[in-house]
């Protein structure tokens, strides 16, 4: 398949939900052949959403998702302070890149393990960080939301308590670059949360397996995606291939903030197209859109 430079109005019907009507929306304007088709039609069967059409033949089949963290959304209404890690008997922060969804069972099930054993070794904590003050295995649970750090607190720190631990999301610096948006897709789309996508995807028999990541503007995620979507503008598409799994062939990140570019991924290479929500006052729309011609044409 390939992208177009032409941005060309979509004329087909679009589904009703507002992320998968976005990424239509997006997708559509720039596909050869220019043709969508809705795949899934509330069957009750785990199918992807779209068809990308030539002529009567579906060559593509397209799944899109949101990247849209509850559980975050749900700490924070909860207003969770601090977790029991008993049996551990030190005060302990942990910062992580998301949060888990059901804290508490979580917090007895993976975190008390993994600190017990810094506990047990005598481990101040340990960090991602080559000056990490000890060096273990991470669990893959703790892993795949993002482990920065775990720290035990010193006495007298403000709001420490013995055998619980304050877990807080990682705040990264000001981008100079728009790589993690390489690294965070392919952790995103071969972790767990991405299952039923793949699952999907694969079951469409396509050669052409699009993922469609709708990223929202909401206080819910707190991944930091969109801040490093808008940044493309300034510093340009990731310099990095993201390793995809086998299930997916072709990667869309599509945002409806304004002046939010979207972003496409085929086989090493990466797109920049226009935003789907222009930027509408004069002083700051000074031209038409464009295409950032990288590669500007894709073929299969």
């Amino acid at each position: 398949m390939a992208i177009s430079g032409s941005r060309v109005e979509p004329t087909a019907s679009v589904p009703s939900r507002p992320s998968e009507k976005l990424a239509w929306t997006a997708i559509s304007r720039y596909i050869i052949p220019q043709q969508l088709r809705l795949a899934d039609v509330n069957s009750g069967q785990a199918v992807h959403d779209f068809d990308i059409m030539n002529g009567a033949t579906a060559v593509a089949a397209i799944e899109v998702t949101e990247d849209l963290d509850q559980a975050g959304a749900a700490w924070r209404a909860m207003g969770i302070d601090r977790l029991a890690v008993a049996p551990c008997k030190l005060s302990w922060k942990v910062t992580l890149s998301s949060c888990p969804t059901r804290p508490t069972a979580w917090a007895k099930s993976v975190l008390t393990p993994f600190l017990l054993h810094l506990e047990q070794s005598g481990a101040p904590g340990t960090t991602i960080y080559p000056d990490t003050p000890f060096i273990t295995q991470i669990p893959e649970e703790l892993a795949e939301l993002g482990f920065v750090a775990a720290l035990c607190e010193p006495a007298g720190t403000p709001g420490a308590k013995p055998s619980t631990a304050r877990v807080t999301v990682a705040f990264w610096g000001a981008i100079t670059h728009t790589d993690q948006l390489a690294e965070w897709a392919g952790n995103f789309t071969n972790s767990k949360r991405c299952e039923g996508e793949r699952e999907k995807l694969k079951a469409s028999g396509r050669d052409e397996r699009h993922l469609a990541v709708v990223v929202p503007h909401v206080a819910g995620s707190d991944r930091h995606l969109l801040g490093h979507l808008m940044a493309v503008e300034e510093f340009g598409p990731p310099t990095s291939p993201v390793a995809l799994p086998d299930e997916i062939t072709d990667l869309w990140l599509i945002s409806g903030y304004p002046g939010t570019p979207t972003l496409y991924y085929r086989k090493g290479d990466w797109i920049v197209l226009p935003p789907e929500n222009p930027f509408s006052e004069p002083q700051v729309k000074t031209q038409p859109p464009t295409i950032t011609h990288w590669n500007a044409t894709r073929q299969p």
